[in-house]
Formats: structure tokens, sequence, C-alpha cells
């Protein structure tokens, strides 16, 4: 019997949340033998190895495209198909056959979730609008697969290099997002912070990491002060989002708010994820002492 073919339509936030929400569909379907075409990925394809090119970004357990797959990466089947779930009428006809699969944008879904939202696997089809997915241990399950699914192209590698290549050797690399941005307004400024909580953060982390020696790797949607890397080991990043993403994944730790580019960055290089709710953190809880020789530079 044929997998199962995923439609994955869902131009929900930036990079990082089209990132978590394809990652961690790809690990379920992996998990169970389903092929996922994304087509709502298309503007940020060209930046990966395995995409780029490509109308619509697929994984397949064969690397042979279903029918669904090879229909929609050519440009008619993709406009086609764009043109069709974009329709109000068509996704009430989606939702009476139960070819789809769909959750309120606040409502977070683990795995165990998915059978009391309806989900069935005996559809030839299905598409697929949920992207609120926590499905972490099944997404560190399939990691190394998805490691190589979503390396970035080797342009975005050569930037990355040229812009790191100064970084001193021998130095704990700890990645520093600061998001600040739309965050003014999100969760009415919860985790919006100014630089100077940044800093007396880094300063904190320094102090915490003491006899090693740390380098700051910071990226943020926004000019960055000079002020904010004072007397402090740094490389402030200036390259395309994700160029900064994957920067970020070089370091042994990643700290910011709460914010799905920074997880993936965490995810996809190895390193922990600290998340910064405005105070100094206490104490550093890592994983995988002695630290990696790959998160040094």
């Amino acid at each position: 019997m044929a997998s199962m073919e995923v439609l994955l339509w869902k131009r929900y936030g930036r990079l990082g949340n089209r990132l978590l929400t394809f990652g961690n569909l790809v690990a379920l379907a992996m998990s169970r033998g389903w092929q996922v075409h994304n087509l709502s990925f298309g503007e940020y394809a060209d930046s990966f190895h395995h995409f780029r090119g490509r109308s619509v970004a697929s994984w397949t357990p064969s690397g042979n495209l279903g029918v669904l797959g090879a229909f929609t990466n050519t440009r008619i089947g993709f406009k086609v198909a764009a043109r069709m779930l974009g329709s109000a009428k068509f996704n009430r006809i989606l939702r009476f056959q139960g070819s789809i699969f769909e959750a309120p944008d606040e409502h977070e879904l683990t795995v165990a979730d998915l059978a009391r939202q309806g989900l069935q696997d005996g559809h030839s089809w299905l598409v697929w609008t949920a992207w609120n997915l926590k499905f972490d241990e099944l997404r560190e399950q399939w990691r190394g697969k998805l490691v190589d699914l979503f390396q970035p192209a080797v342009h975005v590698v050569a930037a990355i290099d040229d812009r790191l290549r100064h970084v001193p050797r021998g130095k704990i690399l700890v990645g520093i997002h600061v998001r600040r941005g739309d965050y003014a307004e999100y969760l009415g400024g919860r985790y919006y912070f100014d630089h100077a909580q940044y800093r007396e953060m880094m300063l904190q982390v320094v102090k915490l990491l003491s006899p090693r020696q740390v380098h700051f790797i910071v990226a943020s949607d926004e000019r960055i002060p000079e002020q904010l890397v004072s007397g402090m080991s740094s490389t402030l990043l200036d390259g395309t989002e994700i160029e900064d993403l994957y920067a970020l994944a070089r370091c042994r730790i990643v700290i910011g708010p709460p914010s799905t580019y920074s997880e993936w960055a965490a995810f996809y290089g190895g390193g922990d994820l600290l998340v910064f709710t405005g105070q100094p953190p206490q104490s550093l809880d890592l994983k995988g002492e002695p630290f990696f020789a790959e998160h040094t530079a």
C-alpha cells in the first residue's frame, strides 16, 4: 500500500515557525512512513541544500515523490493546489471528507493529542494546517535524519564561515538571540527586554562558565548597539535570517526569550537552549559535559 501523502499548508510566522512546524511534521512522517510535501516553504527553499530549486519542499521514505508530490512540484500543479487550498469552499469539502487535519493556532499539540483530534492514517492523502506542534521527543529521535534534511545550502554555509572566520579558537561559543521588534507587542511585551537586561545576563553567563572563556555570537532583528558587548569577546551577526539562525546553531549554548528561531538553532546544532525571562541565570544546568569540540572555536 502506498504511503499517505501529507500536504502541509500553513503560512504561519517566519523562518523559525516554518522550520519547527515542518521539522516536527517530518519527524512524525518518519515514524509512520508518510510522505510530506510542504507548500508553504517556497520562499525559503533555495536556502536549503535538499530543497533548492523546488516549488515544494518534500520528504518521502523512499526518496521518490508520490502522485501529489510530483504534481505539486510542477509550476502548474503548485498553482492549482495553492488556489484550491486557499478556497474556503474547498476547505469545507475537505472537512466533510475528513481529509484535513487542523487545530486552533493557540492549541499546542503533542503526539498523544493527535488521535484525540481525529487524526487517522487511512487516507491516501491529507491536508495539514496545524502548526503549534510539540513533538520534542519524536524530533530528537529522528534528529540525525532531520539535520541532514535541513542542512543549509552551500552559499549559506559559505556566508556563515566568512562571518565567523575571526572567532578566536578555544572559547565556548554562546549564542544570544536578542529578540525585540515584534516582541514589544507580543503577549503584552512580556518577553521584550532592553539591552541592559541582555548585557547583565551575558555578564552573568561569563561568570558562571568561568574559568572557561566565552565568545558570544549575537543575533538580533534590529541593530545591535556596541555597548551591549563592550568588554566581551563577541561577534555581532548581520546576515540574512537563515544565515544568522544557522550561525547560532554552531553554539554550545543558545540563549534568548521563548522563540522558535532559537529553539530550532539549538535543536539543529545539538546545543543547550536556555530561555531568557529577563533575569540573569543563577546556574547553568547543561547537558553533554564535557563541552563538545564542535561548539568551541
